[in-house]
């Protein structure tokens, strides 16, 4: 765990996750050009067009293809991000809106990597924040592929005094 202390401590959060979130923009449509619709209608258009193209995936669909790919059951996912069964099911069936600190072990345990985190949060509206210092302790574990949650934990404690799990 000293590498991620190191890497919290030297690492520009802001610039990297400028970077990562230019990337992403890339990934998303945008053919609106010299519009004359207020801003809460482009949005509304926006999201429609986007659902349309089917470019912006779901929460559950992301999870279904990350589960497909690492060969995972939902109990294993569970077991693994320290939830209940019940919980993960609660997600799938669309009962629940998970909170980011629970799309954080969910991604976690799936071990995705910086990007597909920042797609997973983006699909329930949230966004790493460089000024958060839970934000950075989870990208300091990601970038150095520490999946561990109970090191996860430990190192949420120690440098952002936060309760993870």
């Amino acid at each position: 765990m000293g590498k991620i202390n190191i890497y919290l401590r030297t690492v520009d959060f802001k610039e990297k996750l400028q970077t990562l979130y230019e990337r992403l923009k890339g990934e998303e449509p945008s053919p609106f050009f010299g519009h004359t619709l207020s801003r809460s209608r482009l949005s509304n258009f926006e999201t429609s067009f986007s659902r349309q193209n089917k470019k912006q995936k779901t929460l559950i669909e992301m999870l279904n293809e990350h589960l497909a790919a690492k060969e995972m059951t939902q109990q294993q996912l569970a077991m693994r991000s320290y939830l209940t069964k019940g919980y993960i099911s609660n997600i799938f069936n669309r009962r629940i809106n998970p909170s980011k600190s629970k799309l954080f072990q969910i991604a976690l345990a799936l071990e995705l990597s910086l990007e597909e985190t920042a797609r997973l949060l983006k699909t329930r509206g949230f966004l790493l924040n460089d000024s958060d210092d839970g934000d950075k302790v989870i990208i300091a574990c990601i970038e150095n592929q520490e999946y561990d949650l109970d090191n996860v934990h430990d190192l949420m404690e120690e440098y952002a005094h936060i309760e993870f799990l």
